[in-house]
């Protein structure tokens, strides 16, 4: 009569969650490769459909260092009947975009390059696991040293912490 309470199953669970039972939420890290390749990040609030993403990628053969950091919306979730525990949410955002070193695709005299990016991108996500697989094409404008057309497409993928 005066020992312990029985162990009830799903309380212990809650107690010791699995590590990916979890949604894609929260600071994430992980690998986009393309033009850029290099790490991602990402920061996806619990709430909202802002969120933000960067990246630091490298060149090794034109020796290019590449960072970008965007601010983005989701326009829309996309479901379908087929596959209902996985969603594909849609974005487009905004931000700066720095390289630093050769231009990937040609000979340049310039070391500093700084530009503006419209990425435009999908996700998959899969409900209660905390990764995320990704698509972004990002067209922009260069600014410095001169005004013109960049253009970035990547696939990735992050875990979140």
């Amino acid at each position: 009569i005066c020992g312990p309470p029985p162990v009830i199953l799903n309380e212990e669970k809650e107690a010791h969650p699995h590590p990916l039972d979890r949604e894609a939420k929260g600071f994430g890290l992980g690998l986009l490769l393309g033009l850029p390749t290099g790490i991602s990040a990402a920061l996806r609030p619990e709430a909202g459909r802002a969120w933000y993403d960067a990246a630091l990628a490298w060149n090794f053969d034109r020796s290019t260092l590449h960072l970008h950091v965007d601010a983005l919306i989701t326009l829309a979730d996309l479901r379908t009947d087929d596959i209902p525990d996985v969603h594909f949410p849609v974005s487009i955002g905004v931000g700066p975009r720095l390289r630093l070193g050769d231009s990937p695709l040609e000979a340049d005299d310039e070391l500093f390059h700084f530009g503006v990016r419209i990425p435009v991108g999908m996700s998959f996500i899969h409900d209660g696991l905390p990764l995320e697989g990704f698509l972004e094409l990002a067209p922009g404008i260069g600014l410095y040293p001169a005004t013109v057309g960049t253009f970035d497409a990547a696939i990735g993928g992050r875990y979140y912490f």
